[in-house]
């Protein structure tokens, strides 16, 4: 969505004022982001079409994380799901139909049962890249003080900001651990305030149980090609497909202000820059030349 925004709304400005809007958990915040990005790019004109109004035009609910449904305790925006899927079948997408359908199922097949295997000899309760999330959300939770307002209510100062934090609804008014189901840097000071195990305040999800129920199934192996049932039908012939010249193209194609591979972001371009010969230190050619 973002690449097609960017094109007809270009800039520094407009892709912050963007993905704020985009990545706020709180929907007053959301509104806030908003009219920034409206007032970056007002209405001239009756017919103007602005910025606001391309990103008004898409519901909120498919691209906005202060309108996710809190239902699934997923916050993620982007699209690497199907981009690692993608990576991971990339083996198999020159192979025949049957053939990928078949590589694919026995990778899946076999990748259910290690994540099985391995969660069923972990001995904690809550997930261990989880855990690892709450050693980090705690040092964030250092900068913040709890105050305990009765019952299980806690009013949290995050710098300049003040929380509402309801430990018996797993809620805070910043909106992350509604939408994530682990609680944020105000849930736990609130909760260690209350000299509670922060454990026992994240979503069934992420506990050895959820995720063992999430790979309890399991696939089964299929027969081999030669014991397949004959049912007399025509075979079917392979769709009218013209082969395009070239070799065919295997990785996505990336935008321009994308690196081409991991890491790439960090190195420095040696374009335009002026080259100094080893030999005679003179600038303008090099060594060979």
């Amino acid at each position: 969505m973002y690449s097609n925004f960017k094109l007809q709304f270009p800039g520094t400005l407009m892709q912050e004022l963007f993905w704020r809007a985009a990545s706020t958990y709180n929907v007053n915040a959301f509104h806030y982001w908003m009219n920034k990005i409206e007032e970056a790019d007002p209405k001239l004109t009756p017919n103007q079409k602005t910025a606001a109004d391309w990103l008004r035009k898409t519901d909120a609910r498919l691209w906005a994380r202060s309108h996710f449904s809190t239902n699934s305790k997923c916050d993620v925006l982007e699209n690497n799901f199907t981009e690692l899927f993608n990576s991971y079948i990339l083996q198999a997408r020159d192979f025949p139909i049957i053939s990928m359908f078949e590589w694919i199922r026995k990778k899946l097949m076999e990748m259910i049962q290690v994540k099985k295997a391995g969660m069923e000899k972990y001995t904690s309760q809550i997930c261990p890249n989880i855990m690892d999330k709450l050693e980090s959300i705690k040092v964030d939770s250092r900068v913040c003080v709890a105050r305990w307002c009765g019952e299980r209510e806690f009013e949290v100062d995050h710098f300049d900001r003040c929380y509402i934090v309801h430990l018996g609804n797993k809620s805070c008014s910043c909106k992350k651990w509604d939408m994530t189901g682990i609680p944020c840097c105000h849930g736990v000071v609130a909760i260690q305030k209350d000299r509670s195990k922060i454990e026992d305040y994240v979503h069934p999800y992420y506990t050895r149980d959820g995720y063992l129920a999430a790979y309890s199934y399991m696939i089964h192996p299929v027969p081999d090609i030669y014991e397949y049932v004959q049912i007399g039908l025509q075979r079917l012939n392979p769709p009218l497909a013209k082969k395009l010249g070239g070799r065919p193209k295997k990785a996505r194609r990336r935008q321009a202000n994308e690196p081409k591979k991991k890491g790439d972001e960090q190195k420095a371009s040696r374009k335009n820059l002026n080259v100094t010969c080893r030999k005679c230190l003179q600038v303008g050619h090099n060594k060979r030349t």
